[in-house]
């Protein structure tokens, strides 16, 4: 599998500390095909936390608007596989 930085944010905490969100896109070949998929990282001035989600999708133009509206809207890790569901579920 293969990782790529995609973007990054910045994200003011409820109390009061600056997170700093990274996007990257994931890459895994299947066969004839290549899945990707969605990784972010949320460092804080104490902690790290990531989350990921693998072989999302066969298509990287999907998976661009994807990772963009991820980007975009400071999504985190604990509410990564949410969003995508709610994003996959609209088509």
């Amino acid at each position: 599998m293969e990782k790529s930085y995609y973007g990054a944010q910045r994200l003011l905490c409820e109390n009061g500390e600056t997170a700093e969100l990274e996007y990257y896109i994931l890459r895994e070949p299947l066969g004839a095909y290549t899945g990707y998929g969605a990784e972010i990282v949320m460092q804080r001035p104490r902690d790290r936390e990531s989350a990921a989600m693998r072989r999302i999708t066969t298509s990287r133009a999907r998976m661009d608007a994807l990772l963009r509206l991820l980007c975009e809207n400071g999504v985190t890790p604990c509410t990564l596989r949410d969003v995508l569901e709610d994003e996959l579920k609209k088509g």
